[in-house]
């Protein structure tokens, strides 16, 4: 009798459970999606950049604005004069860096949990303030770089610097390593303030192959990506690069602000 009292319990206790393995999820496979609609408040409709911190902050690039979500709440972080803000990011030591429409500084917390804002650019001579966008910000070992179309600005130990460029460039981050794309052609690795250039890079130019990125692919190798030649790996140990044909039916990609 014990025996089959144990039985029949433990029927009553897992069969429910039976059904529902047996029977498809119609979620299974989907990813998990939450829209966030009116709970952000009166904000910009378009976020150009998000990153997270090591507390699981979450910083939103957005039109009006830096966005912050904390899991909570979302809390809107205004910047001086702003226009457009355009990208952030957050160093190791969890400041956190944006660019805007001519003007680029980082947020920091005076004790009371509350971000102000701090600007870096009116630390510029005026001759260096006539750049517009900036587009990318990316925090390495070596500085803190903000990349505007037409002038790179490093902010290492305190002291703010300007590297002058030539035409419209473009910037990418590989780990620790930063890479600067030329509108025209070429590719440079930009050690501290210095800009070195790649070898076999010059057939790179925006106009004949509509650059996209520069993506880590593996050790020594960088994955190149076009929307009209297809990807490239690129040795760093000197050789040439190799094409990879594109797969077939793919669309372009374009990229409109650099046309």
């Amino acid at each position: 009798m014990i025996r089959h009292a144990s039985i029949w319990v433990w029927v009553c206790l897992f069969a429910p459970a039976i059904p529902a393995l047996s029977t498809p999820r119609l979620d299974q496979g989907t990813p998990i999606i939450r829209n966030f609609d009116d709970e952000a408040g009166e904000v910009g409709l378009q976020n150009w950049a998000l990153v997270q911190d090591k507390r699981g902050i979450l910083y939103v690039a957005n039109e009006r604005g830096l966005l912050t979500y904390d899991g909570d709440q979302f809390r809107l972080v205004e910047i001086p004069n702003w226009m457009v803000t355009r990208s952030v990011a957050v160093d190791e030591k969890g400041t956190v860096y944006v660019g805007d429409n001519g003007e680029f500084g980082y947020l920091a917390s005076h004790g009371t949990g509350e971000l102000t804002y701090t600007s870096l650019s009116d630390r510029l001579d005026p001759k260096d303030k006539d750049f517009k966008d900036v587009w990318r910000v990316y925090a390495t070992s070596s500085g803190i770089y903000f990349f505007a179309f037409s002038k790179i600005f490093r902010f290492f130990e305190n002291q703010l610097s300007v590297i002058p460029m030539e035409g419209k460039n473009w910037g990418s981050q590989v780990g620790d390593d930063i890479y600067v794309y030329h509108l025209n052609g070429g590719i440079s690795r930009l050690v501290n303030e210095e800009l070195q250039r790649l070898p076999d890079t010059d057939q790179f130019a925006f106009k004949d192959t509509g650059f996209v990125a520069i993506l880590a692919y593996q050790r020594d190798q960088l994955l190149l990506a076009t929307n009209r030649k297809g990807c490239f790996l690129y040795h760093l140990t000197g050789r040439t690069s190799d094409e990879i044909p594109p797969p077939p039916f793919v669309g372009e990609l374009h990229l409109p602000f650099l046309s």
